[in-house]
């Protein structure tokens, strides 16, 4: 279960934010939907990302919800916090239950170092997403400073790092590491075209670090930077979601997510953005520390705009039984729920079970406590009614009778 994107999903024309004494103002407007818009709201973001581990736990992100009182079609809300290093990101829900992809917006600094900072050691490296049709903003604030990002590379994959729209004192020189190597595998420092670009196949799987440093000195800095995987075409679809621990309901930072198709990325702040060219039957799989790979199979399809992917992961120290694949369904999960034991992963009950879940019991201290010792329990449960069958049916007479409860009117 997760957030529901479809072709006919809700769009965010504009999005802007006003810097106030007291906080932000934030407006979203153009919103176009084929039905009636139901919910707008903000997701604030910090931009600097310096992860001291592959996988963490994160806090919750802040939202404002926006509203249109005036039914002017511009929707509005307040953040009354001093906010910096931030991106705001605009989502819009119809009365179908379809989000919008979000439309995004960064508070940038007019002086000094850019957004990004602190970011001048590999330990400090932000993470890129590969092939994002926007540039990261960034500049040499000081005559030393170094610009770290770091990306999950795929062995054979061609990426291209492309330092651009440079600004007059700027002469970016792109080194290229891999995961604790000492030595750069590739420098690159010619400009061509107001741009300097690295390129090269890649040879192994693993982390990438980009460190960039200016070739001269002067206060016109400013430089676009991207990597894009060369595969992944002009038009790559963007597959996007949260990363969730299954059992605590907590965001999941530093996750490797990659498919069969060539595609890659890491969640941040508990969430991931992963472009994709079309690919029929894809796999695309997760690993994060601490936790046991989570697996899902999908197409992708010319033409389409984003898909809505969530990905929740069971922590490591969680039992698990079985693991199945699905060639029929979207998902393949591994099987520690009694209901996934009696109806099957992919069945309607276990699916009732689990929107029930996600859409209620995770809204409250209340629910997410039950949860919590669901899952504490469920691996004694699911190994007595492998050996009891007595057990088992007892279980699926009482679990029968919780889902007549979603039935009564």
């Amino acid at each position: 279960m997760g957030t529901k994107f479809a072709d006919d999903s809700p769009t965010i024309g504009k999005v802007s934010v006003i810097e106030t004494e007291g906080g932000i103002d934030i407006t979203a407007e153009e919103i176009v939907t084929t039905g009636t818009i139901k919910r707008v709201w903000a997701v604030i973001k910090p931009i600097g990302y310096c992860p001291e581990e592959s996988a963490k736990e994160s806090g919750e992100l802040p939202e404002v919800e926006l509203t249109d009182p005036d039914s002017d079609g511009k929707y509005e809300g307040s953040y009354r916090e001093q906010v910096s290093c931030f991106k705001i990101q605009v989502y819009a829900t119809d009365d179908e239950g379809n989000t919008s992809l979000p439309k995004e917006t960064k508070i940038y600094q007019e002086e000094g170092s850019d957004i990004y900072e602190p970011d001048d050691t590999r330990s400090q490296a932000n993470v890129i997403v590969i092939s994002h049709p926007t540039p990261q903003p960034h500049n040499f604030h000081h005559a030393s400073d170094e610009d770290w990002v770091k990306f999950y590379g795929i062995k054979g994959q061609y990426y291209i790092i492309t330092a651009s729209t440079l600004e007059a004192d700027a002469m970016p020189v792109i080194e290229l590491y891999f995961e604790d190597d000492a030595a750069p595998t590739a420098i690159e420092d010619t400009i061509t075209d107001n741009a300097v670009s690295l390129d090269f196949e890649c040879e192994k799987d693993g982390d990438y670090y980009v460190k960039l440093y200016n070739g001269t000195e002067g206060e016109a800095t400013g430089y676009g930077l991207k990597v894009d995987n060369a595969g992944a075409g002009d038009l790559p679809v963007l597959i996007t979601g949260v990363t969730e621990d299954q059992v605590s309901l907590t965001g999941i930072d530093g996750a490797r997510i990659t498919t069969d198709c060539g595609a890659s990325a890491y969640s941040v702040w508990g969430r991931y953005d992963l472009y994709q060219r079309p690919c029929e039957n894809l796999t695309m799989t997760a690993n994060a520390d601490g936790y046991h790979t989570h697996t899902d199979r999908f197409t992708v399809n010319p033409g389409e705009q984003f898909i809505g992917k969530d990905i929740w992961m069971y922590p490591s120290n969680v039992s698990t039984t079985t693991t199945t694949i699905d060639p029929n369904a979207t998902t393949t999960t591994t099987s520690v729920c009694p209901s996934g034991l009696l109806y099957g992963d992919y069945s309607k009950e276990t699916e009732l079970l689990r929107y029930f879940r996600d859409n209620v019991l995770s809204q409250t201290p209340e629910g997410q406590e039950i949860i919590r010792l669901y899952y504490e329990w469920t691996p004694a449960i699911v190994k007595a009614m492998e050996k009891d069958d007595a057990f088992k049916l007892e279980m699926n007479e009482m679990i029968n009778e919780i889902l007549l409860l979603f039935f009564v009117k």
